[in-house]
């Protein structure tokens, strides 16, 4: 291996490297000095390989024995870089696949656009500095570092003019230009040399190095922890190692405790040092008194942990010391700019030096060229991973520096007042909340395009602009009240143009409203969806965050944006604030009442409603057919020509007089003859040749009342339809599905070899299929969002035009090419959200397939249809997932009929499988976890004895499962969980704590088992214990849970609300508000503000404030709360419990009346719930009076209390 010198990297700098430590070090122990360094050529070899990699991937030509001395390095890497930053890289992808897309340049330029450094590359071959070291040994290496001395770090390098990153020479990655300041480029070239290592001999983590201090430290206490045995049985033993305490215990003790319980008792007689070195290992420095804060009165083992301290931060100075000499620049000289001397360089250094600066950065005014958001930080120390900071000057203690002043006592922030408005604001505002400003205005969403064939409607057009196009400050003219929103109505028969007309008055008056929104009106999903999207687009909710995923928070959001449009909402102490005006139109409305919960009462904006249905709106419009006049015109704009008297005008009048105006038919009928390159009296006259001259005539019916939308019967339909090719396949499969929003994707995926030989023909012909059902007007498209569309009309005559077979062939490849897009969850600890994104984009039209599914005739000698019962039951899943648990009975219900169908014909008729994958086996499997899902929804909606009666039901399924089979099966584990949760909602606390730990003992036979897969668990195991009375057990059990997923994921674990159950359990054992503070900021990221489980830790922590005498901020944290219990009845409980803290809160504020208001209302709602568990605890109290915490706690489901 060569470095960029050429310079062979071999055992002569190997000597090299250890020189340097000996002549730092010299009486530190042999291994040591070996070890350190080793790790110099170590951290040496792998930049230079780095740098190698980096040329020979983008393409720098080197030469082929430098190749061979890279593989062979490769390989060795593998064996020895044993590294942290390593091992993290591993589990990334590949530099091709993570730096290619951002840094590939053609092969003749250089592979960076940086330099490494302002250093000249003018070094010496490492003979000549080996030589130059032998025979001036006492100038070849600096003094012995100190802890207090700088470590001195090149100067990042300068990015190109005008970029915002620049690539780093040592891990080569590119960075943002922020990482060049100081403090965080010391940081990061820290990171990358992975400076400290284990100092104890006989590690079995030797060639391991830490890129962090909070690691190595971990570490270094991990080889000094002790297990201690404090049975009165015998004396205080103490143990080496995890493994003799175990076999202690076992021996000595095997009748105290089950073998699930042990783990936790050698948790709880872990015995951590207060010292790891009484010295340091390298120079034998010990730190005097007046080098330790506070030492004068403090007890021993404090002095203890301030040596340790002081000692560990001393020698992290000298291993980040050492590692430096490993940079490949090192031994470059400094680039002066003209004027300015050596000796001016070495001033500035020393004069930075004795500032405590750590990075060489002298030329700060021509250096990097920051951009103009730099800040106050690139002076200071930024702090390391385990928190530790370099001050900017010598320390010192408040009393030394500021004794004059007298020091004001202080009792924290919690009972700060000046912090409560600010602290307020943390706790009730979402993440997302300080992201913007205020709404981005002008907004324009509108999802339907303007048809550019639009002709006519000037009546309906004026009607609407007059009813809606009037300004917020205008006055009323009928001098009546003005009443908000402003609202009007077009309502009339299928086809008649109603969305085409909204489209086009939106476009027209666009400029003339500050947000023009769209909603699809159709259900309360599609609305709930619409407002999501919309939230989102206005910037009120930011889209990546969890409140995005809360359609009840989103709708929310919106609501209270449209009732008071503030252009800034920055400003909430404005008196007169500035109001945006707004549009918003329901398209398609089949039930008005839908819109109750989404309506803007109050709101001064306009609402547009289309409908089919002449629901009493206070203003509307019926849709009258066009004039035949009106009508021809139509079909001659269609087709692109002037109407102009003679044969043409009178074959375009006939053919519009027989499709009565429509405007849906005149449309299609027009793009026929337009795609066919024909005139209207060449179609006139093809028609009468293959149907004969009277039968055009014939296709208006004789009821001269009818419908003139009816479009089923008109001939334009007929048209349209027949003889259609490749389309043909397509329209009929569009027409099962939910007619907005269709997305491409399903169509266009690859041909897999399983697809059944429809989808296959769908898949292989969907372009040429679309161009032609595109052309005939029969769907629309869009391309930005790679969508289709179509006419719920179109969809009707498409489906009667099959007959049974085939509709139960098409709906058949609807379900398949859904679920080839479905991502399904396997049945395991199902708690993340990663794959929500896709299914919300794919459920509405689940649901469609399952309102046509009744219709559908069953197959007596099929099995295709369990297929969609696989659909439903995670479907289902993925509702109650989302928080609509009660909507997803009717999913669960139609999976289980479907299934034990097809069981029961398999039982009849066994023969039917053999052409089948359909077996037992999976109707099985399918049922089992339908018990499953029944039991988790029947668990949150607080329903006791269907809980118990469905996970009782799974849990001894999957016992005669595991006896039969003997496989590993997490199924098992998760029944005995789900069971205990049953146990737990009927107050059974004691079987509860026997199935958690059954399901910890079954989990931890799983070959790939790891810690955190017990989380769920371990954190219901710890509720147990603390309903039983034993708060310490419980204490030791969350630790252990939440210590866990803090090592796996991280002390800000978002992977999901798991870590929140922990804090939030932790909270209530040790009535803590710090844990019950961190649970609430937990959920509110990775829940959201809105759902039931940060609802209840807001109540929490509002009683924590009642105790503290903070009323305000109580009240307003239990305002918020209420308001999110409020979207399902399920939390009626949790409700009243808010209540009952209200009334306590407004009652040490002297608002009485108010106080017993709330207390009353309570008490109603506790007698009603008490009621239903009469004979089941302790009797009804006689009054609101008597009520205590106790009464309302006990009938809190367990994981809310």
């Amino acid at each position: 291996m060569k470095d960029e010198d050429g310079n062979e990297l071999n055992e002569s700098f190997a000597g090299f490297a250890r020189q340097i430590v000996d002549h730092c070090y010299p009486d530190a122990p042999e291994f040591l000095r070996a070890k350190l360094s080793n790790g110099i050529v170590i951290r040496r070899k792998r930049f230079l390989y780095r740098e190698h990699h980096q040329k020979k991937l983008f393409g720098v030509d080197t030469l082929k024995e430098d190749m061979r001395q890279d593989l062979k390095y490769g390989a060795d890497i593998e064996e020895t870089d044993v590294t942290v930053r390593a091992s993290k890289a591993a589990n990334e992808l590949s530099p091709v696949g993570t730096l290619a897309p951002k840094l590939l340049r053609p092969k003749e330029t250089n592979p960076s656009h940086t330099s490494a450094s302002a250093l000249q590359n003018q070094s010496l071959p490492i003979d000549t500095v080996l030589e130059d070291t032998k025979s001036n040994q006492t100038t070849a290496f600096t003094a012995t570092p100190s802890s207090s001395a700088p470590i001195d770090l090149p100067r990042p390098p300068k990015p190109v003019p005008g970029s915002k990153e620049f690539e780093c020479p040592y891990c080569c990655l590119m960075l943002p230009i922020k990482e060049s300041r100081a403090s965080h480029w010391r940081r990061h070239v820290l990171e990358d040399l992975e400076p400290y290592t284990c100092l104890f001999e006989g590690c079995p983590d030797d060639v391991r190095l830490f890129e962090d201090k909070a690691t190595w430290i971990a570490h270094l206490q991990g080889h000094q922890t002790r297990w201690r045995c404090t049975s009165k049985a015998h004396s205080t033993t103490l143990f080496t190692s995890e493994e003799e305490y175990f076999g202690h215990m076992r021996g000595q003790h095997a009748r105290s405790f089950t073998e699930s319980q042990l783990p936790l008792l050698a948790d709880r007689s872990r015995v951590p040092t207060t010292m790891i070195f009484p010295q340091c290992p390298l120079c034998s420095y010990i730190p005097t008194e007046s080098d330790i804060r506070d030492s004068n009165g403090s007890t021993q083992t404090k002095k203890d942990r301030s040596i340790s301290d002081r000692i560990i931060k001393h020698l992290a100075a000298h291993l980040e010391s050492l590692a430096v000499k490993a940079l490949p620049w090192q031994d470059e000289v400094e680039e002066y700019p003209e004027g300015h001397s050596q000796t001016d360089k070495a001033d500035d250094l020393t004069a930075k030096s004795e500032n405590g600066s750590r990075v060489l950065s002298s030329d700060d005014a021509t250096g990097l060229q920051f951009s103009e958001d730099t800040d106050d930080s690139t002076l200071l120390e930024a702090p390391t991973r385990s928190g530790d900071a370099t001050p900017l000057l010598a320390s010192s203690s408040y009393e030394e520096d500021w004794s004059f002043i007298e020091r004001q006592p202080y009792f924290g922030h919690d009972r700060d007042e000046t912090l409560q408005p600010l602290l307020q604001r943390l706790f009730l505002e979402d993440s997302t909340t300080n992201a913007f400003s205020g709404p981005l205005l002008p907004a324009y969403q509108v999802r339907v395009t303007p048809d550019r064939n639009f002709y006519g409607r000037d009546y309906a057009l004026n009607a609407m602009e007059k009813a809606l196009c009037i300004g917020i400050d205008d006055g009323s003219t009928d001098n009546k009240p003005v009443s908000w929103p402003r609202c009007y109505a077009l309502y009339g028969p299928g086809g008649m143009g109603k969305t085409q007309i909204a489209a086009n008055f939106v476009s027209k008056h666009k400029n003339e409203f500050d947000a023009v929104l769209w909603v699809q009106a159709e259900d309360v999903g599609k609305i709930a969806q619409d407002y999501k999207d919309l939230a989102i687009g206005l910037g009120l909710v930011e889209a990546d965050s969890r409140n995005a995923m809360d359609l009840d928070y989103t709708k929310d959001v919106l609501k209270r944006w449209l009732v008071n449009p503030r252009k800034d909402r920055s400003r909430e102490g404005e008196k007169n604030p500035e109001l945006a005006s707004w549009l918003l139109v329901f398209d398609g409305v089949e039930d008005g009442d839908v819109l109750n919960g989404f309506w803007p009462y109050n709101g001064p904006g306009s609402v547009l409603i289309t409908s089919r249905n002449p629901y009493s709106w206070s203003a509307s419009l019926e849709l009258k057919p066009f004039s035949l006049s009106e009508a021809t015109n139509y079909l001659f704009r269609v087709i692109g020509q002037e109407p102009t008297p003679g044969p043409e005008m009178a074959a375009a009048t006939t053919i519009a007089n027989r499709l009565g105006g429509l405007p849906l038919a005149l449309s299609q009928m027009g793009s026929i003859v337009a795609s066919k390159d024909i005139s209207f009296t060449d179609f006139l006259y093809s028609f009468e040749e293959r149907e004969g001259s009277q039968a055009f005539f014939d296709w208006q019916t004789p009821d001269k009342l009818r419908s003139p939308s009816n479009y089923q019967s008109n001939v334009a339909s007929v048209w349209a339809f027949d003889r259609l090719g490749k389309g043909s396949t397509l329209i009929n499969i569009v027409s099962m599905l939910d007619p907005d929003s269709i997305p491409e994707s399903i169509f266009n995926s690859p041909v897999e070899e399983d697809d059944s030989a429809l989808v296959q023909f769908v898949k292989t012909n969907y372009v040429a299929a679309r161009t032609e059902l595109l052309a005939r007007s029969l769907i629309t498209g869009n391309k930005g969002k790679r969508t289709l569309s179509v006419h719920r009309l179109v969809q009707d005559v498409a489906r009667t035009r099959l007959r049974q077979s085939e509709l139960r062939s098409h709906f058949l490849a609807c379900v398949e090419l859904i679920n080839d897009r479905w991502t399904f969850q396997e049945l395991t600890w199902r708690h993340g959200i990663a794959r929500w994104e896709t299914c919300e984009e794919l459920f509405p039209h689940v649901q469609r397939l399952k309102t046509m599914y009744p219709s559908i005739t069953p197959s007596p000698d099929s099995f295709d249809d369990y297929e969609f019962a696989r659909l439903l039951i995670d479907s289902g899943w993925y509702q109650h997932e989302r928080g609509q648990s009660l909507d997803a009975v009717y999913s669960n219900n139609m999976a289980q009929s479907i299934c034990e169908s097809l069981k029961l014909r398999l039982l009849e008729h066994p023969e039917l499988a053999q052409n089948s994958s359909v077996t037992l086996s999976k109707l099985n499997y399918s049922l089992l976890e339908i018990a499953h899902n029944r039991g988790c929804i029947a668990l949150e909606i607080n329903e006791p004895s269907d809980a118990l009666q469905y996970l009782t039901m799974f849990n001894l399924e999957m016992v005669k499962e595991s006896l039969k089979n003997n496989t590993e099966d997490m199924r098992l584990a998760i029944s005995w969980n789900e069971l205990g949760n049953a146990h737990m909602l009927n107050r059974d606390w004691k079987k509860g704590e026997d199935c958690f730990l059954k399901s910890i003992e079954e989990m931890r036979k799983y070959r790939k088992f790891s810690e955190t897969m017990i989380s769920l668990p371990l954190a219901n195991l710890g509720l147990a214990y603390w309903l039983q009375g034993n708060n310490e057990l419980a204490s030791i059990t969350l630790k252990k849970g939440l210590q866990d997923r803090e090592d796996e994921f991280g002390k800000e674990d978002r992977v999901s609300f798991i870590t929140g159950r922990f804090l939030h359990a932790l909270g209530n054992v040790e009535s803590s508000l710090d844990y019950h503070r961190r649970a609430l900021m937990h959920y509110k990221l990775t829940l959201g503000n809105r759902h039931h489980r940060t609802a209840d830790v807001f109540v929490k922590v509002a009683e924590h404030h009642i105790k503290l005498g903070n009323y305000d901020m109580a009240l307003a944290l239990l305002n918020h709360a209420l308001g999110a219990f409020s979207i399902s009845h399920t939390y009626i409980p949790e409700k009243m419990r808010a209540c009952w803290m209200r009334s306590k809160a407004l009652s040490a504020l002297g608002k009485t009346r108010e106080a017993e208001s709330e207390l009353a209302n309570c008490y109603q709602v506790y007698v009603r719930l008490r009621s239903k568990r009469e004979g089941d605890g302790p009797k009804i109290k006689n009054g609101p009076s008597e009520l205590e915490d106790e009464d309302i706690d006990d009938l809190i489901v367990f994981w809310s209390k």
